[in-house]
């Protein structure tokens, strides 16, 4: 007898897909998912350390400051001393990397719309409400502490 698909699974099978696909749409830049997630949080939370964005990630920092480097290379971000604690870099976005941002944004827009495309104006909307309030629970921490991380990681 064949066994119905577990929800986590179907929900890992589309994250997979929904990562690989962002990254087509920003190969241009050469930016990963975890990269343009990056860049995302900058733009609302400018002035985080790289410490900061590690511990989010639960990342080591030396994976997270090589990631930041290479965004540095690329002009999108920059470094610059915290005014209370000079032994803490704050990022920022660049204005080269907040206008990759806008480009971004609008190919993932456009990938989203793409990707719901086949689903009626109900049942995304259900959708959305189902995955938001998984996500509540999670902050909540009606989940493991490893979810907890794994959600702030991308949310905050």
């Amino acid at each position: 007898m064949a066994r119905t698909p577990r929800t986590i699974y179907l929900i890992r099978v589309v994250g997979v897909a929904i990562r690989t696909a962002i990254e087509e749409k920003l190969r241009d830049f050469q930016l990963t998912d975890i990269q343009y997630t990056v860049l995302s949080i900058l733009n609302a939370r400018d002035g985080l350390s790289s410490a900061e964005l590690s511990r989010r990630f639960r990342v080591t920092p030396q994976s997270m400051n090589e990631m930041i480097t290479a965004l540095e290379r690329k002009g999108m971000v920059s470094r610059h001393e915290d005014a209370a604690n000079r032994r803490i870099l704050r990022l920022a976005l660049t204005d080269h990397g907040r206008s990759v941002l806008v480009e971004c944004e609008r190919r993932v827009d456009e990938l989203e719309s793409e990707m719901f495309s086949h689903l009626g104006e109900g049942e995304e909307a259900a959708l959305r409400g189902a995955l938001h309030t998984l996500m509540e629970d999670i902050r909540m921490g009606r989940f493991s502490t490893d979810a907890q991380h794994a959600m702030a990681a991308v949310t905050s």
